[in-house]
């Protein structure tokens, strides 16, 4: 998937924006978006010793040790290796979460923020 995929969801995320019809998808596909983007950048690479190709990988490895869903692990991740962006993926993974699972009725202002942290990871992972 990777970098052609967070690159499909963003512009999904852009379009749905403008139509400011479809909010909640605005927020799942920018968390989706962000998600490629941040694999991208974290993987591969080398944690405590071990080389790892992706993600899954790792998260099949490490699920032993710290017994965690993949965002959960994901967001550990992040924080530890990221944390200049571990506040806006916090926020979109739960503005995802609340918005597939609870209620989807999301703002224009909650969708336009999504956008916003979505662009702000991804120039992060970029550099």
């Amino acid at each position: 998937m990777g970098l052609d995929h967070a690159l499909h969801n963003e512009e999904l995320c852009d379009m749905l924006l403008q139509t400011k019809k479809y909010n909640d998808w605005v927020v799942t596909t920018a968390f989706y978006s962000a998600i490629h983007f941040i694999e991208c950048k974290l993987f591969p690479c080398k944690i405590k010793g071990k080389d790892y190709k992706t993600f899954n990988l790792y998260y099949d490895n490490a699920i032993k040790t710290y017994q965690l869903s993949k965002h959960s692990l994901k967001a550990k991740l992040i924080f530890e290796m990221l944390p200049e962006i571990d506040p806006h993926y916090r926020w979109l993974k739960d503005a995802c979460q609340t918005a597939r699972y609870i209620d989807y009725t999301v703002t224009n202002g909650q969708a336009e923020a999504s956008n916003k942290y979505l662009k702000i990871i991804k120039r992060t992972c970029k550099s």
